[in-house]
């Protein structure tokens, strides 16, 4: 077998691996790794095959499973807008982490309390119309806002189409309006001073409005966060020695190929995110993922083939029962080392359930059959 890899200096060095007593199996993983390497063009049509539809949907499924928890707590549909941040990744991951300093513009008409905590009340001093210095009791509350006016940065808008921040105001202001929010406030002060009325009122629209504030701020990065942290579908790389090829499959979808040997996993590294959900709804962008999928998917099956050939440990028929290789790649004189070291009625057993294609158990007790006969 003959292997490459690039250098520093981006120049081919081959290794060759020998072939004697390799399986059909194996030679024909081989070549269609080879004809890969060869030509990205066969890549691409690999490539072209994989189930983005289905992931697609699975991704828009999911993002509307996401809104449940809002629509039970907000008559605005916030979908548009957790569409728009869902489909792009990189713009979100710059939004999230926003910071009550982004919101510019926020108007109140007022606040009601809904509900009183009995609980230990803490306390404040406000200034008299003396400047003095007056001890108020802070009683715990429940308490609503009405929202008039809600405008934020533009860093924080750069990007987003205004449909979609009309949208996100719209929902926030609605949303943040039936929360019942909680803190503590003066209630109950019995004066004439109206300076110290006033300064108390001041108190508890400033306690009010940095509450909301705050309710804000967490309110858009759980949005930003649920966009972001989607379950994106795990593509992994097999070769199906029955369609004598390398397929890339969703992840949750290699137990439906029973002969097949598993290389591992691609294209779910963070830094990819961006580009696998544009490829969920641009072609362009999917060829471009493609492109970029290549190499990682040379290094993983030369890596994986050149691990397992060059381990005595792996080529056996002990791996094939724990199931970390197929029968498939063993050649007729591998099996028989095999067999040559101990193995009970029950790892035959064993074995033989590991085995799921026909033909290649009826080889292997074939062998078997051979074996037993030279001992005699």
């Amino acid at each position: 077998m003959v292997i490459s890899k690039l250098d520093k200096q981006e120049k081919e060095v081959t290794t060759v691996i020998g072939t004697d007593n390799f399986s059909d199996g194996f030679k024909e993983m081989r070549d269609s790794l080879l004809e890969l390497k060869q030509n990205e063009g066969k890549f691409l049509e690999l490539f072209k095959k994989v189930d983005f539809k289905g992931f697609k949907e699975s991704f828009l499924e999911e993002l509307k499973t996401k809104i449940a928890d809002f629509n039970q707590k907000s008559n605005i549909d916030i979908y548009p807008s957790l569409e728009f941040f869902g489909k792009n990744y990189k713009l979100t991951k710059d939004k999230n982490g926003f910071e009550v300093t982004s919101i510019v513009d926020l108007k109140l008409s007022g606040y009601s309390i809904t509900k009183k905590i009995n609980s230990n009340n803490t306390h404040l001093f406000v200034k008299n119309k003396y400047e003095k210095d007056v001890r108020v009791e802070v009683e715990s509350v429940y308490f609503k806002v009405k929202i008039n006016n809600l405008k934020f940065d533009s860093e924080f808008e750069k990007g987003i189409p205004q449909d979609v921040l009309k949208n996100l105001y719209t929902f926030i202001a609605d949303y943040i309006s039936n929360m019942n929010m909680y803190n503590g406030l003066i209630l109950n002060i019995e004066t004439e001073d109206e300076i110290l009325l006033k300064n108390v009122e001041n108190v508890n629209n400033r306690i009010v409005f940095d509450e909301t504030k705050s309710k804000i701020r967490y309110l858009v990065n759980r949005i930003t966060s649920i966009c972001l942290y989607i379950k994106k579908m795990m593509m992994s790389v097999i070769y199906d020695f029955d369609d004598k090829q390398f397929k890339i499959v969703d992840s949750d979808t290699t137990k439906n190929f029973k002969n097949k040997m598993f290389f591992g996993h691609i294209g779910n590294q963070e830094r990819y995110n961006a580009i696998f959900i544009n490829s969920l709804f641009d072609e362009e962008e999917r060829m471009k993922f493609s492109s970029k999928l290549y190499r990682d998917f040379i290094r993983l099956a030369e890596s994986k083939i050149r691990k397992t050939l060059t381990s005595n440990k792996m080529m056996s028929l002990n791996e094939v029962k724990n199931k970390n290789i197929p029968v498939n790649l063993l050649s007729d004189q591998q099996i028989l080392e095999s067999l040559r070291a101990t193995h009970s009625l029950l790892d035959i057993a064993l074995i033989k359930d590991s085995i799921p294609d026909e033909k290649q158990w009826a080889r292997v007790l074939n062998i078997i059959d051979g074996y037993l006969n030279s001992i005699k």
